[in-house]
């Protein structure tokens, strides 16, 4: 059964890395992270949070390339125009 908002609700606000371990301490007692939701639910939930983290990060990193390579443009016009501006 898919996650309600307010499960989905409860579980951002714990935040992946709790979500995590509680997870790893229902399986070994047997018991949910939440009431009346699965260890299956709460493992989508979790991958679902890890590709949002991995989107970010990777477009982050993208966007720091492209900082990157404007700056260099940038410096490299500066030395051609003092060097061929005199």
């Amino acid at each position: 059964m898919p996650l309600t908002a307010e499960q989905i609700d409860m579980l951002d606000k714990l935040g992946p890395s709790n979500v995590r371990e509680r997870l790893q301490y229902a399986r070994v007692g047997g018991t949910s992270v939440l009431p009346e939701v699965s260890h299956s639910d709460v493992e989508g939930w979790l991958a679902k949070k890890d590709s949002e983290a991995s989107k970010l990060q990777a477009d982050t990193l993208w966007w720091a390339k492209a900082a990157a390579l404007i700056g260099l443009v940038g410096i490299i016009v500066a030395v051609l125009v003092a060097v061929f501006g005199k």
